[in-house]
């Protein structure tokens, strides 16, 4: 998704639900007001009558995500959610999105070249280099022959691993049971 600069943030928020659920325009706007706390932005009456380019790098890929709030998804993909960040708003970010994983138990599909964001922070790994060369556990592509040779042996035995250890299990659906 892309913020229209054409449009205020309310009125693109609000038009998520009123076209695909048929809520009215109250209530698409009680849950974008709901949605924009929910991805940490201060002051939600503000950023509701912004215009996109009135906003910070990051207060724009936070109004990306929470459009796809609106539709309160289980599965949410986010591609390159962190470009034109700084360094800081990277952190919070990805902890934006990790929480927001927990709150909605929704899965998360995260496309990004971070990959030493992806290697600690997920559980399962997919590594493309034109074609799926390798997948699985962070421990278990941090292995594999062909991340190791794309990403060299340092980067191998260097980089910050995930362990995934919970309270809940995984429904083939993606959901989780607790």
């Amino acid at each position: 998704a892309s913020l229209n600069p054409a449009m205020k943030v309310g009125k693109q928020l609000i038009e998520v639900p009123i076209i695909h659920e048929g809520v009215s325009e109250e209530e698409a706007l009680r849950r974008a007001k709901e949605v924009l706390i929910d991805v940490k932005l201060p002051d939600p009456e503000r950023i509701l009558k912004s215009y996109p380019h009135q906003l910070s790098g990051g207060q724009q890929q936070r109004i990306v995500i929470a459009m796809a709030l609106m539709s309160k998804p289980s599965l949410l993909i986010l591609d390159e959610p962190v470009q034109g960040v700084d360094f800081n708003g990277e952190i919070k970010l990805y902890n934006l999105i990790k929480e927001i994983s927990e709150k909605l138990e929704c899965g998360i599909l995260l496309i990004s070249h971070d990959i030493h964001f992806v290697m600690s922070s997920t559980d399962h790994v997919i590594c493309l280099n034109g074609h799926v060369c390798c997948s699985g556990t962070p421990q278990d592509v941090a292995k594999n022959p062909a991340y190791i040779e794309l990403f060299g042996e340092t980067a191998a035995s260097a980089i910050s691993l995930y362990r995934h250890d919970h309270n809940h299990t995984h429904n083939q659906d993606g959901s989780i049971s607790k």
